[in-house]
């Protein structure tokens, strides 16, 4: 589950556009793990909502990436948000040439996790 978090100011609908293109794919590519196997973009479930009046102190672009704690995830989990940053800083950096892009974070947070869903059989 990737959720992004943004300031409607600050990150225009084009630019979330751009981002939500490439960080799907991305992020199945850096998850996939020989626990957890292969995974593809349609697997990643990506949220995104935009800032509220009583949000404080935080970053005007942020993404948080939920997945469980498999040992080999666990083992890359700095490449793991490394990887998924590149993809945003190399979109923002792309579209903001004049050095004005939004402040942002990555921040992938690995657990113990249970889910289930209407499509298990």
């Amino acid at each position: 589950l990737v959720v992004i978090k943004y300031d409607k100011e600050k990150v225009l609908p084009f630019v979330l556009k751009d981002i939500l293109r490439e960080l799907p794919s991305v992020s199945a590519e850096s998850l996939s793990c020989e626990e957890g196997g292969e995974l593809k973009a349609e697997d990643i479930m990506v949220e995104v909502n935009s800032h509220g009046p009583y949000d404080l102190n935080v970053k005007e672009l942020q993404v948080r990436v939920y997945a469980h704690d498999y040992p080999t995830r666990l083992k890359r989990l700095d490449d793991i948000r490394r990887e998924i940053a590149d993809c945003l800083t190399s979109t923002l950096k792309a579209i903001y040439r004049d050095g004005c892009e939004p402040t942002w974070y990555v921040w992938v947070l690995l657990s113990p996790t249970s889910y289930g869903s209407d499509t298990e059989g």
